[in-house]
């Protein structure tokens, strides 16, 4: 099964948070392959430079490429004005968050998020997009 992730499924699993044990599984079977978008990507390397300095950052994005977590960095002109009118649609919900979720369209795969109150507006428009909440 494939799965894409964002960055808050990602931050929980680095940080241990609540739901980390979820995101752990996903990563760690075999049969899954998981994946992110570059931007979504981005947001986990920012919030980590910020908060532990780069060179965390830089170890941390390694770490996930060693467990075999997939950059998806599709920039495509049809890709973005996807993302774009999920954003347009959609008004509360973060940009990135738009990128991970026309990957998941894209691959047929469920969202992994915990973020309720953005994206549960997302299955209202777009049913097409599985979201899979792990917390």
């Amino acid at each position: 099964m494939h799965y894409v992730l964002d960055a808050c499924a990602l931050l929980a699993f680095l940080r241990g948070e609540e739901g980390a044990d979820k995101i752990e599984t996903l990563l760690l079977d075999n049969n899954n392959r998981c994946m992110a978008h570059a931007v979504n990507l981005c947001e986990v390397y920012f919030n980590l430079v910020r908060e532990y300095g780069e060179t965390t950052a830089r170890a941390a994005m390694q770490n996930f490429k060693d467990i075999g977590v997939l950059p998806v960095d599709d920039m495509s002109e049809p890709f973005w004005q996807d993302a774009g009118n999920l954003k347009a649609t959609i008004k509360r919900i973060s940009l990135a968050d738009c990128f991970g979720l026309v990957t998941a369209r894209n691959f047929k795969s469920p969202f992994v998020t915990s973020d309720h109150h953005e994206l549960e507006a997302v299955s209202r428009h777009f049913p097409e997009i599985e979201i899979m909440f792990f917390r």
